[in-house]
């Protein structure tokens, strides 16, 4: 947990000659990342693509440039969570147990203004509906699970699979938020986001979460990028049945 709250702040300090895409580029500059105008910074890897965006909301980009980003009290992480919080769980994932073969990175720019690098970027992806997208957020949902999967597809099976294997408990949610995922699915990609769960609208220094989800949360980030693997009959054709219920008590 130190060492997420370390590297928040490390990719925090930006200035206005060294942007928080040049601190992602140099911290992973050993995986061959690629900046890419428009859309963000790109780790070509495998069918399975871990997004995460590295924009702010104006009122973080001021905060940090103040030195505000998050205070921990006791069990309590308060502060500027979206969407920093995941860039730092990521790079810390794949700096202290790198990448499998099967497994891109993308921390996209533009997602607070419109989505703008994510869209850029499935515009120019080729066989877009083979790939799959795993996005990490915050949400202000599933408060009572460790994690919080949106969007339709693949759904609660997904959480069960979670649950068994990483040792967390994630719930599935039918609310709808606009982030990454809405511009996969809308260029025809499959995908689902894995989110944080905060307290607070999230856009604000009030939002919050604890040191518990956090822990958790990087648990089954670790299982998604080691171990998850996309489904034997997985294909462009074949969609997963939403189904509504939570499971575990969500």
């Amino acid at each position: 947990m130190e060492k997420t709250i370390q590297r928040f702040k490390q990719i925090a300090l930006t200035t206005e000659n060294f942007a928080k895409q040049d601190m992602i580029l140099e911290l992973l500059k050993d995986f061959n990342p690629e900046y890419i105008e428009g859309t963000g910074i790109f780790i070509n890897g495998g069918k399975k693509i871990i997004v995460s965006h590295y924009d702010l909301v104006f009122p973080f980009e001021r905060g940090f440039a103040e030195g505000q980003t998050i205070r921990v009290d006791k069990d309590i992480v308060t502060g500027a969570l979206d969407n920093t919080i995941t860039n730092a769980i990521l790079i810390n994932e794949i700096l202290e147990n790198g990448l499998p073969e099967d497994t891109s990175i993308l921390f996209t720019d533009g997602e607070e203004s419109g989505l703008t690098g994510m869209s850029a970027f499935m515009r120019q992806l080729k066989d877009k509906e083979s790939f799959f997208f795993i996005n990490l957020d915050v949400t202000d949902d599933n408060f009572n699970m460790s994690a919080s999967i949106e969007f339709d597809y693949p759904n609660v099976e997904i959480c069960e699979e979670i649950d068994k294997f990483s040792g967390i408990d994630a719930g599935f949610t039918d609310r709808r938020f606009t982030d990454d995922m809405s511009a996969v699915l809308s260029y025809g990609g499959q995908g689902f986001s894995y989110c944080l769960p905060t307290r607070e609208y999230c856009h604000t220094y009030k939002s919050n979460t604890t040191i518990f989800h956090i822990e958790e949360y990087i648990k089954g980030l670790n299982y998604l990028i080691q171990d998850f693997k996309l489904p034997k009959d997985f294909s462009p054709s074949k969609k997963y049945k939403v189904k509504k219920q939570k499971i575990k008590g969500a």
